[in-house]
């Protein structure tokens, strides 16, 4: 992910090898009313990215935060949070931090309440379809990662008492 002048609002994605080379941009998938592409995450094929995009007329103003997958070469974006949805509509959720299931077949993501500013950890197929809350809103879990056998998203929660975050239920 590459933020100009640090400003994550205008992030857009980039491939490059550890190494430093073969420096690819995919910004060319963020056009019309993308503003803004960032947090991917790599399928274990290497054949998909995962994505969290912002849509909207401008930033500051009424915007949409879906999860988008695309090709790993940049190409073929689909949106796979929030299907039809449209930064005109007033009040609807914040969708972030994608990651895939090891199997390659769900995405785990968290998803932003615009009422109570509370986060839950989603799952849904790779077409959107299936969509499932795997945590309460009460538990502000955000940032989802899976086991290692893929079985149970594995969820970051913020302690209201410290502010730190912890994985979901450890002390």
């Amino acid at each position: 992910m590459v933020a100009p002048g640090g400003n994550l609002d205008d992030a857009r994605l980039a491939k490059i090898r550890p190494d430093g080379s073969d420096a690819t941009n995919l910004a060319g998938a963020c056009t019309g009313t993308c503003l803004s592409d960032g947090f991917p995450a790599f399928d274990t094929s290497g054949q998909l990215i995962a994505f969290e995009r912002i849509l909207g007329p401008a930033e500051g103003e009424k915007n949409l935060r879906a999860i988008f997958v695309m090709d790993a070469d940049g190409t073929n974006a689909r949106q796979v949070t929030q299907p039809g949805a449209s930064s005109e509509e007033p009040n609807h959720p914040d969708d972030g931090g994608p990651t895939f299931a090891p199997t390659g077949t769900l995405i785990a993501f968290d998803r932003r309440d615009p009422d109570t500013g509370l986060h839950a950890i989603f799952t849904a197929g790779l077409d959107g379809t299936g969509e499932f809350q795997v945590t309460p809103w009460d538990l502000d879990a955000a940032q989802p990662d899976f086991s290692p056998d893929g079985l149970d998203p594995v969820p970051l929660q913020r302690d209201v008492r410290d502010g730190r975050e912890r994985l979901a239920g450890a002390p």
